[in-house]
Protein backbone atom coordinates (compact mmCIF):
# COMPACT_ATOMS: atom_id res chain seq x y z
CA UNK A 1 0.00 0.00 0.00
CA UNK A 2 1.31 3.42 -0.86
CA UNK A 3 0.61 6.23 1.57
CA UNK A 4 0.43 8.63 -1.35
CA UNK A 5 -2.37 6.84 -3.18
CA UNK A 6 -5.06 6.63 -0.50
CA UNK A 7 -8.35 8.48 -0.73
CA UNK A 8 -8.05 11.78 1.10
CA UNK A 9 -10.50 13.10 3.63
CA UNK A 10 -11.27 16.78 3.92
CA UNK A 11 -8.94 18.21 6.53
CA UNK A 12 -11.89 19.23 8.72
CA UNK A 13 -12.95 15.56 8.89
CA UNK A 14 -9.63 14.25 10.21
CA UNK A 15 -9.66 12.88 13.77
CA UNK A 16 -8.10 14.51 16.81
CA UNK A 17 -7.49 17.90 15.17
CA UNK A 18 -7.01 19.39 18.62
CA UNK A 19 -3.57 17.72 18.54
CA UNK A 20 -2.51 20.41 16.04
CA UNK A 21 -2.83 23.00 18.78
CA UNK A 22 -1.83 26.46 17.58
CA UNK A 23 -0.56 24.99 14.30
CA UNK A 24 -3.98 24.02 12.94
CA UNK A 25 -3.99 26.44 9.98
CA UNK A 26 -0.37 25.65 9.09
CA UNK A 27 -1.05 21.90 9.22
CA UNK A 28 -4.13 22.43 7.04
CA UNK A 29 -2.04 24.26 4.41
CA UNK A 30 0.60 21.52 4.55
CA UNK A 31 -2.11 18.87 4.14
CA UNK A 32 -3.30 20.66 1.03
CA UNK A 33 0.24 20.85 -0.44
CA UNK A 34 1.80 17.54 0.54
CA UNK A 35 0.44 15.55 -2.42
CA UNK A 36 2.00 18.06 -4.83
CA UNK A 37 5.50 17.17 -3.67
CA UNK A 38 7.47 14.67 -5.83
CA UNK A 39 7.96 12.14 -3.01
CA UNK A 40 9.00 9.33 -5.34
CA UNK A 41 11.96 11.44 -6.43
CA UNK A 42 12.69 12.48 -2.85
CA UNK A 43 12.80 8.84 -1.69
CA UNK A 44 14.48 7.67 -4.90
CA UNK A 45 11.46 5.49 -5.81
CA UNK A 46 11.62 3.71 -2.46
CA UNK A 47 8.89 5.32 -0.36
CA UNK A 48 8.83 3.73 3.13
CA UNK A 49 5.78 1.52 3.64
CA UNK A 50 5.96 1.79 7.45
CA UNK A 51 3.73 4.72 8.52
CA UNK A 52 5.94 6.01 11.34
CA UNK A 53 9.12 5.84 9.25
CA UNK A 54 7.43 7.59 6.34
CA UNK A 55 5.92 10.37 8.50
CA UNK A 56 9.18 10.81 10.41
CA UNK A 57 11.01 11.29 7.12
CA UNK A 58 8.45 13.87 6.03
CA UNK A 59 8.78 15.60 9.41
CA UNK A 60 12.49 16.14 8.78
CA UNK A 61 12.13 17.17 5.12
CA UNK A 62 13.51 20.65 4.39
CA UNK A 63 13.24 22.73 1.25
CA UNK A 64 16.29 24.33 -0.38
CA UNK A 65 16.15 27.25 2.09
CA UNK A 66 16.21 24.89 5.08
CA UNK A 67 12.55 25.33 6.04
CA UNK A 68 10.70 22.28 7.37
CA UNK A 69 7.86 22.14 4.84
CA UNK A 70 5.62 19.55 6.53
CA UNK A 71 6.77 19.42 10.16
CA UNK A 72 3.49 20.51 11.77
CA UNK A 73 1.42 18.10 9.69
CA UNK A 74 3.82 15.24 10.39
CA UNK A 75 3.79 16.04 14.12
CA UNK A 76 -0.01 15.87 14.07
CA UNK A 77 -0.03 12.53 12.23
CA UNK A 78 2.62 11.03 14.50
CA UNK A 79 0.63 12.20 17.53
CA UNK A 80 -2.48 10.51 16.14
CA UNK A 81 -0.55 7.29 15.54
CA UNK A 82 0.66 7.27 19.14
CA UNK A 83 -2.83 7.71 20.65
Amino acid sequence: MSFLSWNRFDFKDLPLLYLCGDNLQLAKAQYRNITLHPWKEEFKNSIPEEPVKFRSSIREYRDSSGKHMYRELANYVLSCLSC
